[in-house]
């Protein structure tokens, strides 16, 4: 009966809001709300050298990138050791975005989350050449959730192919495949 005069209560004195639209109505009306400015900015990535000073976060240096309103995509070599700092450069993108889109950090995570004090393993090829996939996997797993203490939301990891041209300097990067 408690339970119930709880339940009344609580519906009596909160006002009806109707379900959230559906996520492609959303998605549908956003894009129809952003400018072409903004749209090719979410397609633009920008460095973190532009948001830090020594590893802070540096409004100044900030705005000069935010400052025209239109927000930012990604951020690339943030390599926040504090995910403190990669939160207010969240806040800043978000802020200096019309329509509050926060930007995709992504960080190099070849052979490890290339951040200071963080595990390297040995090269995608080395862990090839072990034929264990559950080595592969954990690999990933512990690169995957250093990078993301730090407040990364994606790391460029190993892919597999063919290295052709023995002159390109990143051939030792990917898985070989047959």
């Amino acid at each position: 009966m408690l339970e119930m005069a709880l339940l009344l209560l609580s519906v009596g004195t909160s006002a009806f809001q109707p379900p959230p639209p559906a996520v492609e109505a959303r998605v549908q009306g956003l894009l129809e709300a952003m400018s072409n400015a903004e749209k090719a900015r979410q397609l633009d990535m920008y460095s973190g050298r532009d948001f830090l000073s020594n590893g802070r976060f540096n409004a100044t240096k900030a705005s000069a990138v935010l400052g025209g309103g239109l927000g930012v995509g990604r951020i690339h070599d943030l390599y926040a050791q504090d995910p403190a700092v990669a939160n207010e450069v969240q806040r800043a993108v978000v802020a200096s975005s019309r329509h509050g889109i926060p930007a995709l950090v992504g960080e190099e995570g070849v052979h490890g989350y290339q951040n200071d004090g963080h595990t390297i393993f040995p090269s995608p090829i080395a862990t090839a050449a072990s034929f264990n996939g559950t080595l592969a996997f954990l690999i990933g797993r512990v690169i995957g959730t250093e990078a993301r203490v730090t407040g990364t939301h994606e790391v460029w990891s190993p892919v597999c192919g063919l290295a052709r041209e023995p002159r390109w300097g990143r051939s030792n990067e990917p898985y070989p495949y047959p």
